[in-house]
């Protein structure tokens, strides 16, 4: 079973948390937007959101997914879980 601490951040990923404390920190809304958009979101959080909120919420909002279409294949977001 994944887990999420089968992901760990890389020195990228790491980066943009940080800049998007600090956006958030400032009240810059779109540059935290940006910022938490850059993070390769994990398999299993994006498979959460996707149960819970569809597929749609996870385009709309940007989320990088190129961990979980690792993980699941291309595609994942259209198949049925």
């Amino acid at each position: 079973m994944l887990s999420l601490f089968d992901y760990p951040l890389d020195a990228s990923d790491r980066q943009a948390i940080i800049d998007y404390g600090d956006a958030r920190d400032r009240g810059d809304r779109e540059a935290a937007t940006r910022a938490i958009r850059k993070i390769k979101g994990d398999p299993v959080t994006l498979r959460v959101l996707k149960e819970r909120l569809g597929a749609d919420h996870i385009r709309r909002m940007g989320f990088n997914t190129e961990l979980a279409d690792k993980e699941f294949g291309a595609g994942w977001l259209d198949r049925d879980a």
